[in-house]
């Protein structure tokens, strides 16, 4: 008789009977049943960012090998999930919203069953209620105001505010964060808090803003004043540049830049910055060159500059030229400089024999900005070389 058997009693038993006319043998094989066993905790909490990949682990043992079941919220699994090794694993990619839940992995054999738990949530990108759209707020002056971060679930999201597209921390600059970011408190609202006020929510599946517009009453009107001029700009190919636009005005203006009279909308390279009152070309091209105008306008006027930019480009030169210039002994020969841009605006040096032309010598004189050179009293063969520098 086997007492309180354990799975190493497993084994075969043999009954051996002898008397004077010999013997017989009976053999007995044990299997030890065991109930299946969770290895780990019963309950676990799995946290999954939306569009991720989810692993449920049921790690178990059980003799006979149990049966495993799978379920969700106690309907079958959803299409999208697998089931690997052994059925130990349930595997799910490009998880949703509506896979949030509980899932169950239940286990049973002769001798008994098991279960374990997992409470998925699924972490979204925060929600935030009008996020499409810019709300204006107006607000007469000195007058308090309040702007709300409408998360619809803050667990886990992390909110901050910016001001003027500026970071705002602390109760600094008259604005004051209220209920842990939820709000935006300004005791007492004057001319230079117009603009733009963003709430940002982020968590690990990202971030969305709310943008308000304040537009602050009850002070004299004035039309717009562009603070610095405009004038002409060069910039080197590939390098960036900066267009400034100081506006002062109240309401304040809203700023519109415009390339030879259209839209920058489809201009590649360029953004605006400080709304509005900088332009700036990221990597300038031929495309960039050209007239600019910023247009500062509110309800009482509107004011302009404008800006002419000019890109400097590696200088090229005209194929196809007649590189020999026949001329008589004792007379001059002009030798041109073949440059392909129109309005060249660089250097051209000349050399002879590898050395550059001297510019105090009599015999050599130049015209049209350098591109040509004159040498008088020639009396053999002259070899000339050209470079073109910007």
């Amino acid at each position: 008789m086997l007492v309180n058997a354990q799975k190493d009693h497993e084994d075969t038993f043999t009954c051996i009977a002898k008397n004077s006319a010999g013997e017989a043998a009976r053999d007995f094989e044990v299997v030890v049943l065991m109930a299946p066993r969770i290895k780990g905790a019963l309950v676990e909490d799995v946290e999954v960012v939306e569009g991720h990949e989810m692993t449920l682990d049921c790690d178990f043992d059980g003799s006979p090998e149990p049966v495993v079941r799978w379920t969700k919220d106690g309907d079958p699994l959803p299409k999208i999930a697998q089931l690997l090794n052994g059925d130990h694993t349930l595997a799910m990619s490009g998880v949703t919203r509506n896979h949030a839940g509980v899932f169950r992995c239940a286990l049973s054999n002769k001798a008994g069953s098991a279960e374990k738990t997992f409470n998925v949530r699924v972490i979204q990108k925060p929600e935030l209620e009008g996020s499409d759209e810019i709300t204006i707020v107006k607000v007469d002056l000195t007058r308090p105001v309040t702007f709300e971060c409408p998360i619809k679930d803050p667990i886990g999201v992390e909110l901050s505010w910016s001001r003027h597209q500026l970071p705002v921390t602390g109760d600094v600059d008259n604005l004051q964060i209220l209920s842990g970011g939820r709000h935006l408190f300004i005791p007492s609202a004057q001319v230079s808090d117009e603009g733009t006020f963003t709430c940002t929510a982020k968590n690990p599946a990202g971030e969305t803003t709310k943008t308000y517009k304040l537009l602050v009453q009850g002070f004299f009107e004035v039309p717009p004043t562009i603070l610095n001029e405009g004038g002409e700009y060069t910039v080197i190919e590939n390098n960036s540049l900066v267009l400034p636009c100081e506006v002062e005005g109240s309401p304040k203006p809203v700023i519109v830049w415009t390339k030879d009279g259209q839209p920058i909308t489809k201009l590649k390279s360029v953004k605006t910055l400080s709304e509005g009152q900088q332009f700036k070309i990221s990597h300038a091209a031929m495309s960039h060159r050209g007239s600019y105008a910023c247009h500062a306008k509110n309800d009482v006027g509107s004011a302009e500059i404008n800006f002419d930019v000019d890109i400097i480009t590696r200088p090229a030169v005209l194929r196809g030229i007649r590189d020999t210039v026949e001329v008589f002994e004792g007379g001059v020969a002009h030798f041109r400089c073949p440059i392909a841009e129109k309005n060249f605006k660089g250097h051209v040096t000349w050399l002879y024999d590898f050395k550059p032309v001297p510019t105090n010598n009599p015999r050599y004189s130049r015209g049209h900005g350098g591109k040509r050179l004159n040498v008088q009293k020639l009396v053999s063969c002259f070899y000339f070389r050209y470079s073109v520098h910007n």
